[in-house]
């Protein structure tokens, strides 16, 4: 848990201050929601505003992070995984921690807007996320006793409903 921790701690602390130091407050989508619904976040110091923003981020990217697990740990049993949650939340925890080097493309992007710096961040970020999904997959599979392609459908079953219901 101190790992998972410390890594939502860091990487939300890096992204809120990447949101608040280029005045591109008002276009990130969960501030613009947040100022429709509370319309006096306007009047509040942006030091104020810059805690309250990241203490939010946070405590949403602990709770999925837990939540993220469970739903995973659940299509596991289904696959016939031996482990219990634990074990699903630190293959979950440990190979999510590469996602958190996705922080360079977001800063590629933020400080650098020509058409290379869009290429290295998309192609950053694809890499990321195939090695997030090497990573918990070779996690569940010696976990959860899986072999490979039941830990991949582990995943990508849940993976797959989400992207159906969401687009």
């Amino acid at each position: 848990f101190r790992f998972y921790f410390c890594t939502v701690f860091i990487t939300t602390l890096l992204y809120s201050s990447i949101v608040f130091s280029n005045s591109n407050l008002v276009s990130d989508p969960l501030f613009s929601f947040l100022l429709t619904k509370f319309p006096f976040l306007n009047l509040i110091n942006v030091y104020a505003l810059f805690s309250a923003y990241w203490l939010l981020v946070f405590t949403i990217s602990l709770v999925s992070g837990f939540s993220t697990a469970a739903v995973f740990h659940i299509f596991i049993k289904l696959f016939g995984g031996k482990g219990n949650y634990v074990a699903t939340y630190q293959a979950y925890v440990y190979s999510v921690f590469i996602l958190s080097f996705n922080i360079v493309s977001e800063l590629s992007l933020f400080y650098l807007k020509h058409k290379p710096a869009i290429i290295f961040s998309i192609v950053t970020s694809l890499f990321l996320i195939f090695g997030f999904l090497f990573l918990f997959t070779i996690g569940l599979k010696n976990l959860h006793d899986l072999k490979t392609m039941r830990a991949v459908f582990s995943w990508g079953l849940p993976l797959g409903i989400f992207l159906f219901i969401t687009l």
